[in-house]
């Protein structure tokens, strides 16, 4: 779009700028522009700032890798959010929507207890990669319902004796729990549990059930258990070799393995508390003798009361039994699992990182860690092709087939169903960490008697039920007592 020439003298030169250095150094003798002009270059300094921009982001995109390192996502994150479809705080682990992922970012930098000592960051990077590797297995596997742990005969300083996690910050097994789970029956049973290894060999079973822990979230709500947990810890010598089976047990489930497993026989009407105190301790004379024992007796129970050939969902017992064979193998993953979590630890370790910029190395992880389990590929080996979903055509950033932005995997992982459903937040228990859901969603407690029975129901995660979980009563329904909950 040129000046208007029209009346102006043939020998006059017309001007055109073509930047806003241009329109600043115009002189006197040069003729003044009108304001079409200006709105003109204005819009086309827009575009072009806009176009540099996009090429920027692109380049950056196309340039990330699996090996890259932590710091490249940061900065990354940092100066793309808008683009990646993220928050803008994104180091909270949060979606657009205010979903939360399930790892929670103040336990885990509450675990860090000097962020400047280096022994301090050594233990906390320690800790960080046993939860991420939870993470990765309990929270993006599907299929994976058991979850070793160990913990190691160590003497303290005072002569006293007990048992350490050494691939968890050196943590004492009696730290993971907290006095206020379910009403402190699940550390009376851990130092119950402690005390018969001390002065034996062989295994320990606790059976914690579906329903309120009597724990909250740093928010104050209240925290609900909606699996079953079956915790059985096996102990040689100085060692304890630990599983938890993760299932949809019901609370008559729960009651018969307790029965078959310790001799103890609950009431129908027991409080949770003292299905978590009847806790099963086996001498090396038992015929409970392995973790492959303790599955059998899960798979009659589920058998014979519900008729499920399921342990969870729809998760084989084939499948257990295939795991309990690889146990802390699960743990292991492909080439770019560890590399990514390996490149983590000695960043935060060695990088002399402000608290914020900790948090962003946390995010950025489980961001990648989330990336690389719902969409990509863990081979055994590492790849230095850079990952292909930043080589697509920027056009095709909003395709609903593939999520290409990490607001779009942040967007699946707070979404994912099942035993890793929304909801999920993080809690410190025996063996790492366990995934359990809020007390409370956008309808209202998740927590209700039933009418008949008067035994507490769950509501599902958004929710309803449509009978009682308990004696089948359909006095609770979705449209009474599901929609006043």
């Amino acid at each position: 779009m040129g000046i208007e020439t029209a009346n102006r003298p043939q020998n006059e030169q017309i001007v055109r700028p073509i930047s806003p250095l241009v329109l600043q150094e115009s002189t006197p003798q040069q003729p003044a522009m009108d304001g079409r002009v200006l709105r003109r270059l204005s819009e086309l300094t827009t575009l072009s700032d806009t176009l540099s921009t996009e090429e920027t982001y692109e380049e950056a995109r196309i340039s990330l890798s699996w090996e890259s390192p932590t710091s490249d996502y940061t900065q990354f994150f940092n100066r793309f959010w808008r683009e990646e479809g993220l928050s803008k705080e994104w180091h909270t682990l949060k979606s657009l929507g205010n979903k939360e992922a399930g790892f929670n970012m103040t336990t885990q930098m509450n675990l860090l207890r000097a962020r400047t000592d280096q022994e301090s960051l050594g233990i906390w990077a320690e800790q960080t990669e046993r939860d991420m590797r939870g993470f990765c297995l309990e929270y993006l596997t599907k299929d994976i319902n058991i979850l070793p742990f160990n913990y190691t005969l160590e003497q303290r300083d005072d002569g006293t004796h007990t048992f350490i996690d050494h691939q968890y910050g050196d943590k004492d097994m009696l730290d993971t729990i907290s006095e206020d789970e379910r009403n402190g029956s699940v550390m009376d049973s851990t130092r119950r549990m402690r005390d018969f290894f001390l002065s034996h060999d062989g295994m320990a079973v606790m059976v914690s059930p579906p329903g309120e822990s009597g724990l909250t979230t740093d928010k104050g709500e209240p925290i609900i258990y909606e699996d079953a947990l079956i915790i059985v810890c096996k102990k040689e010598g100085d060692r304890i070799d630990g599983l938890t089976f993760q299932t949809d047990f019901s609370h008559r489930e729960s009651r018969e393995v307790i029965r078959r497993l310790s001799g103890i026989e609950l009431a129908d009407d027991a409080p949770l508390e003292e299905y978590n105190r009847a806790l099963a301790l086996l001498t090396s004379e038992s015929q409970i003798k392995d973790f492959a024992d303790v599955a059998a007796v899960l798979q009659d129970v589920r058998t014979e009361i519900s008729g499920s050939p399921y342990i969870y969902g729809t998760n084989t017992w084939e499948k257990v039994w295939d795991d309990l064979g690889k146990r802390e193998r699960l743990y292991e993953f492909g080439g770019k699992t560890r590399s990514i979590i390996d490149e983590f630890k000695q960043h935060v370790v060695h990088a002399s990182l402000s608290e914020q910029e900790q948090k962003e190395a946390v995010a950025a992880t489980v961001m990648r860690l989330a990336q690389l389990h719902l969409f990509g590929s863990d081979t055994d080996s590492t790849s230095s092709t850079s990952i292909e979903i930043f080589r697509r055509d920027i056009a095709l950033l909003d395709s609903a087939d593939i999520p290409l932005r990490f607001g779009s995997v942040m967007n699946t992982l707070v979404e994912i169903p099942g035993c890793a459903g929304g909801g999920k937040t993080a809690v410190s228990t025996l063996g790492g960490i366990a995934l359990v859901t809020l007390g409370s969603d956008s309808k209202g407690s998740r927590t209700f008697p039933c009418p008949a029975c008067g035994k507490i129901n769950v509501r599902p995660w958004e929710g309803f039920v449509e009978k009682c979980q308990h004696c089948n009563s359909d006095e609770v329904s979705c449209e009474t007592v599901g929609q006043s909950a």
